[in-house]
């Protein structure tokens, strides 16, 4: 949950842009959204911390943009493992 992969992603998209490899409109871009709770990962935590709560999609959404350096992505999964 550290986001690695994202910044790695996103320096990689960057790099494809700048050397013209693709464009944005060429790509489609997703992220995913745990769904469980703090309680599925052995912890406490509120109703907003975790899951399919708008504050906390908002949220991840808005960190994996940064992380991605990306103003939008195509398509956010929900997920649980």
């Amino acid at each position: 949950m550290d986001g690695v992969s994202e910044r790695n992603m996103g320096e990689a998209i960057k790099k494809g842009f700048a050397d013209g490899l693709w464009r944005r409109e060429d790509l489609v871009i997703t992220t995913k959204v745990f769904m469980g709770s703090k309680e599925f990962l052995g912890g406490g935590g509120g109703p907003n911390d975790q899951g399919n709560s708008r504050k906390h999609i908002i949220e991840v959404v808005k960190a994996s943009l940064k992380r991605l350096d990306l103003e939008y992505v195509d398509v956010i999964f929900s997920h649980r493992p």
